[in-house]
């Protein structure tokens, strides 16, 4: 085997291993007290904002420097994919006092008035932010978090709502 096939070798099995980062990070106050961290890929001329909710416990810890923990939802991990397009990726961390209390998002909390409060706050920064149409976006136990808001009688706008049921094969 050539040296070059062996560096492309081993860079693929880091760019698996590593974890997955953002360009950048954002905080949200939503409650008192509570926040709720985002991590951002942004492309260089944004047509709307991607929030990604993922599946599972919910939880991603995002870290300050941008990588993600608990980054192994397709969703998440194909974040990229929507900077590609021209769309914010905020892929939406769960509620910092959840994370504190449970380690993740109990399915109760998905439904709960709180957690909308929390996407609200959420979509009002990223439209503060962005100036761009909001799409939310969950797969699997994320879509929950997508019902939870649409469900709501709160006034909020949301320009596209969308579930996505992926399987790793």
């Amino acid at each position: 085997m050539s040296t070059r096939a062996l560096f492309l070798v081993i860079a693929g099995v880091f760019s698996v291993v590593l974890p997955a980062s953002a360009d950048e990070v954002m905080d949200v106050a939503t409650r008192s007290q509570v926040s709720v961290r985002l991590a951002l890929k942004i492309p260089e001329q944004p047509k709307a904002v991607a929030v990604l909710f993922a599946g599972g416990n919910g939880a991603l810890l995002v870290r300050s420097d941008g990588s993600i923990e608990r980054g192994g939802n397709s969703l998440i991990k194909g974040r990229g994919n929507f900077a590609k397009f021209g769309l914010v990726a905020a892929a939406m961390d769960a509620a910092s006092d959840q994370l504190a209390a449970h380690g993740n998002m109990p399915d109760p909390f998905r439904q709960s008035a709180e957690h909308v409060a929390d996407i609200k706050a959420v979509i009002a920064a990223l439209r503060t932010r962005f100036n761009l149409p909001v799409w939310l976006v969950g797969t699997s136990r994320g879509s929950k978090r997508n019902l939870s808001i649409s469900q709501t009688r709160l006034p909020i706008t949301i320009t596209m709502l969308m579930m996505v049921f992926a399987r790793d094969y």
